[in-house]
């Protein structure tokens, strides 16, 4: 999976076959704040998230809105965590 710099400028990108999204490579985790269905309802991103956490240590999804999505990671082991950049409460779901 493709992922760039922390800073970089958002730009959406496949980050596998039917999924869009970008992702931030740090200290051996990626952030992948956000994450779209080229076609909606086709199961890619159930399969792109089943294929996680790919060669990274830990998997962080970052300030989840969509409650569809929300039940796409509990089903998967995600877990519910909290993060604190800049004094900020930041809900991140984690996959180990």
């Amino acid at each position: 999976m493709k992922t760039v710099k922390s800073g970089s400028r958002m730009e959406l990108y496949e980050l596998a076959h039917g999924v869009r999204g970008y992702a931030i490579k740090h200290k051996g985790s990626v952030y992948i704040p956000l994450i779209e269905a080229i076609t909606p309802g086709s199961g890619d991103v159930g399969r792109f998230l089943d294929s996680l956490p790919g060669d990274f240590k830990q998997v962080k999804i970052p300030n989840v809105m969509s409650p569809q999505l929300r039940g796409m990671l509990e089903r998967r082991g995600f877990r519910l965590s909290w993060e604190y950049p800049q004094g900020e409460k930041v809900d991140v779901w984690l996959k180990p």
